[in-house]
């Protein structure tokens, strides 16, 4: 089996769901266009981010045990998914966009306000560039973020598959304990050093210090090739498990 076949083996698998994802997000949006409706709304984006960290935890299991049952090499498989994750990346931000621009004809007789991710971090500089510059800054910054995202599914979905019983109870409890229980507990103690320390990174890593949306991308795709690279490492000893 060739790169070419991994690549649209693995692209069909997510084609359904991502067609299901983009038609729910079409029905919502022209909902818009009922009279009488009153709100905000923000949350396209954010949505489709959590939907491709989710198809990137429960894409590894079924389609990695075929493959090798197949005679597929492990370079094979990891090629073809970072192929098709490119694919769908790059047919989400489009999407996303489309959706975007549908609901604001929908939103522009009502009295409902839409914010998509770029026009909420980047408000100031989308006063200072050309509309198709921020379309095209929109597209790039959407699909990096969705890459990262889906990449950092996949990552974890086959560490726990890497992982025995025993660790994966570990995890499972004692991350979220340390997040949500003792991370909080130490940060009041320490006077808010550890949260106002992330605060900046993220403002950082975002570009919101700068206003630059190049910096988000550099570093969703920093996030994409760390995260890539730990999949990789993961996988090219993983073996078939039932």
């Amino acid at each position: 089996m060739n790169i070419k076949i991994s690549v649209k083996y693995q692209f069909q698998d997510i084609t359904r769901a991502l067609i299901i994802f983009c038609g729910i997000l079409l029905i919502l949006i022209l909902m818009l266009f009922i009279p009488g409706l009153q709100g905000t709304t923000n949350g396209l984006e954010i949505s489709a981010f959590i939907f491709l960290f989710v198809i990137g935890l429960n894409t590894f299991k079924e389609n990695f045990g075929m493959f090798l049952q197949n005679g597929v090499s492990r370079k094979t498989i990891f090629a073809g998914k970072l192929l098709s994750t490119c694919a769908v990346c790059a047919i989400m931000a489009v999407a996303l966009v489309v959706l975007s621009n549908v609901a604001k004809l929908g939103i522009g007789y009502r009295d409902i306000q839409l914010g998509t991710l770029y026009e909420i971090l980047y408000t100031e500089r989308m006063a200072s560039i050309s509309p198709v510059l921020v379309v095209l800054e929109n597209l790039l910054l959407l699909f990096c973020c969705c890459f990262a995202f889906m990449m950092v599914g996949y990552f974890i979905t086959i560490a726990y598959y890497r992982m025995d019983k025993h660790w994966k109870l570990l995890i499972s409890v004692g991350l979220p304990v340390l997040c949500f229980v003792l991370l909080p507990i130490v940060d009041t103690v320490l006077g808010g050093v550890i949260f106002l320390s992330i605060l900046r990174v993220l403002m950082f890593a975002t570009g919101l210090q700068f206003g630059s949306p190049y910096i988000c991308m550099l570093s969703a795709l920093a996030v994409t090739a760390v995260f890539s690279g730990l999949s990789w490492l993961l996988m090219r000893r993983a073996v078939v498990k039932n």
